[in-house]
């Protein structure tokens, strides 16, 4: 355990059981506040960074106001990082992603604590994305959930 290659799956596997999910290898998946999470050790920066993201998916149409709705999101202190693409399909989504780092030599309890902060900061960005979605795209906002089972 002394060694470099253990590190990462010890760090998962604390991540996992506080919170009580499953260690998926490469990363961490677990729910906050509802929202879905993921979190992953960084062995080059010391580092276990959590974040989460959501999409909605986009017309041709709303593109120029996807695209205004982006950039006045992105200039927020603590914002969410909301960006357009394309999937390999070529349906166009606006991303809404965002991902908070912290150092790993941290206390079981203070890294729980920082999980609950990201979960609740996220949880807010989302709810903050979903309105703005629905005030500048109208109607309701789609799930990604609802989505696939389309």
């Amino acid at each position: 355990m002394d060694n470099d290659t253990a590190v990462s799956p010890m760090i998962h596997q604390r991540l996992a059981a506080l919170k009580g999910c499953a260690d998926e290898g490469d990363y961490v998946a677990f729910t906050v506040e509802g929202q879905e999470m993921y979190a992953r050790f960084d062995d080059q920066a010391d580092t276990v960074t959590v974040w989460g993201f959501w999409d909605r998916p986009l017309t041709p149409a709303d593109m120029p106001l996807a695209k205004a709705m982006a950039n006045r999101i992105n200039t927020g202190e603590l914002a969410p990082r909301v960006s357009l693409y394309t999937s390999k399909a070529g349906v166009k989504h606006l991303l809404c992603d965002m991902a908070v780092s912290t150092a790993v030599g941290i206390t079981d309890d203070q890294l729980d604590v920082f999980l609950h902060n990201i979960g609740s900061a996220t949880a807010a960005a989302v709810a903050f994305f979903d309105e703005t979605y629905r005030t500048e795209m109208g109607g309701t906002t789609v799930t990604a959930t609802e989505q696939e089972s389309e």
